[in-house]
Formats: C-alpha cells, structure tokens, sequence
C-alpha cells in the first residue's frame, strides 16, 4: 500500500479502492454491470462480444442523467426518436426540425445504435475492433473538455492531442472545430505555451561580410557507439567560407560542445588567418 494518502477527499478512483480490496474485483464487476445494462433495450447490438460497452468513461453522470440530457438536447433527442419509428434510414422530410448538427447525424444514419436508451456512434478503432461513442450533449461538452484538457491529469495536451483523447467516448457534430477553439481560450495554455505573437521578429535574410561572422553549429545524434565511446557528432560551419568541420564526441553537453568548438574551430581558424 502506498505511504501517501491521496489529497483530494472527493477523489473517485479513492472512493472505490475503499469498497473493495481487490482492485480486480472492481473492474470485473463494472464491465460485468455494463454488459447487463446493454441487454433488453430496443434497438441494441445482438452481439456485443466485440464492441467496447464502457461509455461513462469519467464517471462524471449516472446512467439516468445521460438519458435525460440527451433527451434535452433538440438534435439528438429527434435521431432518438427517429430511430424508434424506422429501421431503415428515413426520409429527410421525416425530419421535423432543420438543423446543420441534425442533418449531420441523419447521414451517419448507418452508424448510429441505441443501446439502452442512449444514442451511440459505432466506429472502427486502430485495432480493427469496434467501439461506442456516445453522442454528447451540449451540457455536456464543457464538462468533458475540462476533465480532458484541463485537470493536472490530462496535461493542457494541443488540439490534435485532447480531440484524440474525447474521440475515445465521445463524438458530436462540429467536435474538431469546438475543441480546436477551446485550446485557444485556454487561459492556463496561453500564459504558459508561447506562439507567435507580440516579441516574435519575422524572420529576414541577413548578409556576412567577413569570415567567422556567423557560424552554424548543428549536434548529430545518438548514433552506433565506435570503439572510442563516441555516439554524437558535431558539426559546424562557416557562412561565409562555406568551410565545414565535423567533430566524434561522446556526449552533446554545454562543456564538450564549447571545448570543440574552441580547441578545433575558433584557435584553428586563427592561426589559418595569421598564416
């Protein structure tokens, strides 16, 4: 057990390690539960045996509150209804109310599935295996962004990043643009992540005039160990004698770069001008 008691007393992953012991105890019974709710709704999968049936992924909302939020927003609670009327994919003149987020929904008709109660997105993984998304709400929204992009655990992660870890339970119309424009209101990522904005020079060409103006210095590596215990190389350049030296080192460290560059570059190129 460990030595340190966690700080937060509404931590749920604490609440449910005091229930039990057995932490394997626990999962077991709460896919076990979820299989058992997935059973005798309308509508569902006849074989779940492959698709992943653990939608409330934070733990955040009971089975019931998931209903009734769905159920409240306009878009999602019209493809429930629809799905309860047709089997196959109706007629857009079916549906009662125009809406971009509806129209999107009723083309993904194939994919969608009730499972008890709830409306879900079947799609294919990088396993090759099926998964559930559930179609959130629009109160839901700011609730998974914030569990997902701002707590200490999800990292304040870029955009690519936090809409790869909401795809993973959840998917609604617009999901990209909504979580591409929450990164960029983010208050924490925008004192913290610098960009391109005021204090950044555009960048220019520059001309030199004389040798050893300007050098470039660029570190190789790690490569194959030689028998010398070197596995880095470093390499530098003259802009404007275009002379270019490569030096084996063992480490890229501040100290071995500037020995280099000082014992083989800059006493070098002194004598080389004197001569």
């Amino acid at each position: 057990k460990p030595k340190r008691t966690c700080p937060f007393p509404e931590c749920q992953d604490c609440k449910q390690s005091k229930q039990t012991e057995n932490p394997s105890e626990t999962i077991s019974k709460s896919y076990t539960d979820a299989l058992e709710n997935t059973s005798g709704s309308e509508n569902t999968f006849t074989d779940n045996s492959d698709i992943n049936l653990l939608p409330n992924w934070l733990n955040v909302w009971t089975h019931d509150e998931l209903v009734q939020l769905q159920q409240q927003d306009l878009c999602i609670a019209e493809i429930l209804r629809l799905k309860q009327l047709y089997t196959d994919k109706p007629k857009k003149s079916e549906i009662q109310q125009v809406h971009k987020d509806l129209i999107t929904l009723w083309h993904q008709w194939e994919i969608l599935r009730v499972n008890n109660d709830l409306l879900y997105r079947e799609i294919e993984d990088d396993l090759g295996s099926n998964q559930l998304q559930l179609l959130a709400p629009r109160d839901m929204r700011d609730t998974i962004f914030t569990h997902l992009h701002e707590q200490r655990y999800a990292g304040h992660l870029g955009r690519d990043r936090t809409i790869t870890a909401i795809k993973k339970r959840f998917y609604w119309p617009g999901m990209s643009e909504d979580v591409a424009r929450w990164c960029q209101e983010c208050q924490l990522c925008a004192r913290r992540k610098p960009g391109p904005g005021k204090g950044k020079s555009a960048l220019e060409q520059f001309k030199v005039f004389q040798p050893m103006s300007v050098m470039a210095v660029d570190i190789l590596g790690p490569l194959t160990k030689t028998n010398s215990s070197n596995e880095y190389i470093i390499v530098c350049g003259c802009y404007f004698t275009k002379w270019k030296e490569a030096f084996a080192v063992p480490n890229h460290t501040a100290a071995t770069g500037a020995d280099k560059l000082v014992q083989e570059v800059f006493l070098k190129s002194r004598e080389r001008i004197r001569e």
